[in-house]
């Protein structure tokens, strides 16, 4: 324990440090923590055996002007070994204090949302603790939003490149997550479908300092914090989406959140429960978190997605005509993919029969 206590950093502001020689040999100046233009969130809780895989293609990505947050989650394996070893060597990775008073114990999506209110930094990125980053990740997303104008982080904003699934030996496990969702392209990834479902895995997101501290609302409330993250980008239409793989995403046994199934998956899971029970469940978080979204995001922005909003937050009200609600989803294009699970949902709506 005692080796690393001299890692540990408070949440609250971070103030500037000198800059950091190069204690690599690697000849490389590498930036202190309060120089660094890019915050890393990491999570752990028990991952200590793909841990130093992803903090290794961390420390080996070729943008290195970035800081690393790691916050473990009570982890009782040697996940804070493994971290306290990378922070022993590296100065831009520090060890956080556990959170305490969190809403849901073990929440990883309240977790990272209350960890957004440490990004000082123009930009920040989620990371899981057992994916493997490639080299230029970092860089390719940061060049996306300075070729945006977005390089001081002042406007709400991400980036989001692709993630290639891969089994527990970082084998490739089928098509790309971008290739398994039912878009055709980044530019259908809208508001409106974006409130029925995220695409969009967290792990793939770098995004601004002002999306940051708006996204912080949701912490405690919001589902997941990579949808809602997105859900905050596409509202001020500051999504921006990258072709290019920069994440190697591990599936294993283990994951807290999986790749997002494709589309035959998902039409075979549509079938596995009765209707009203699956139309329960799916819309229970959608509407949920429309109404937060009415409920947190400034007063102008909701004005003018207020429409939407209203609609899919009206599919969680029990006194609500459901069938009615989701034909207005439908027809402002606040569609479940694949469509025809939302066609379902209509005609199960109707009657309450099962499909």
């Amino acid at each position: 324990m005692a080796t690393i206590v001299p890692c540990l950093a408070p949440i609250g502001p971070l103030d500037p440090e000198p800059e950091a020689a190069d204690n690599t040999g690697s000849g490389v100046l590498r930036p202190a923590p309060g120089q660094a233009t890019i915050t890393i969130l990491l999570s752990t809780h028990n991952g200590d055996r793909h841990l130093g895989a992803q903090l290794q293609s961390i420390a080996d990505q070729t943008d290195r002007d970035w800081r690393l947050l790691v916050h473990d989650d009570g982890s009782t394996d040697g996940t804070r070994a493994v971290a306290a070893r990378f922070c022993a060597s590296d100065e831009r990775i520090e060890i956080l204090p556990r959170l305490t008073n969190t809403t849901n114990t073990g929440s990883v999506a309240e977790i990272y949302l209350r960890l957004l209110a440490v990004v000082e930094t123009p930009f920040f990125a989620f990371a899981d603790q057992d994916d493997v980053w490639l080299p230029d990740k970092l860089a390719n997303q940061r060049a996306h939003l300075k070729a945006a104008g977005l390089a001081d982080g002042n406007r709400v904003a991400m980036v989001a490149c692709d993630a290639q699934p891969v089994d527990d030996r970082l084998r490739p496990s089928g098509a790309t997550v971008r290739r398994r969702q039912s878009y055709r392209s980044f530019a259908e990834v809208t508001l409106a479908r974006l409130l029925m479902a995220n695409p969009i895995p967290g792990n793939t997101i770098m995004g601004t300092r002002a999306l940051a501290q708006m996204a912080t609302a949701g912490a405690g409330r919001a589902p997941m914090h990579d949808w809602w993250v997105t859900l905050c980008a596409a509202a001020h239409d500051g999504l921006i989406g990258i072709e290019s793989t920069g994440v190697l995403y591990r599936q294993h046994d283990a994951n807290a959140f999986g790749t997002p199934p494709g589309l035959a998956d998902r039409v075979r899971n549509l079938n596995r429960r009765p209707l009203v029970e699956r139309t329960a469940a799916i819309l229970k978080p959608v509407a949920a978190q429309a109404a937060l979204a009415r409920s947190v995001w400034p007063t102008p922005l909701v004005e003018r997605h207020d429409k939407l909003l209203a609609a899919v937050a009206a599919c969680g009200d029990e006194a609500t005509d459901l069938r009615r609600a989701l034909m207005t989803c439908w027809l402002l294009g606040a569609q479940l993919r694949p469509w025809p699970s939302h066609l379902a949902l209509i005609n199960g709506a109707k009657d309450g029969s099962d499909a």
